[in-house]
């Protein structure tokens, strides 16, 4: 997603979104489930100087707070709805056409 010159993608903080894309016209908050991931190896160099990185193993569920955020850019704009688990971008989706304020 574009906010002027700048590029929003997964994994973007919500301050950088509230920098450069401005206000949403709506937010809602709600609760989720996410599986929670262990990591059994932090990675490791075998006899060959290969570099493996290390496992990670699923375990149970965490509970994560989810906003969504929409975006209105304007009558001739399609606006976008970016959700954000635990303040980070999760996903961005793209709506209808904008409205005039």
């Amino acid at each position: 997603m574009r906010c002027g010159n700048k590029l929003i993608t997964k994994g973007d903080a919500q301050a950088k979104v509230l920098k450069y894309c401005g206000e949403p016209v709506q937010k809602t908050e709600r609760l989720g489930l996410r599986a929670g991931v262990y990591r059994g190896n932090s990675g490791y160099v075998d006899m060959d100087g290969n570099f493996y990185r290390g496992y990670y193993y699923p375990y149970g569920q965490s509970e994560v707070v989810l906003e969504t955020w929409v975006f209105n850019f304007g009558p001739y704009q399609l606006m976008r709805r970016v959700t954000f688990a635990d303040g980070f971008v999760e996903d961005i989706e793209t709506l209808k056409y904008g409205y005039r304020d």
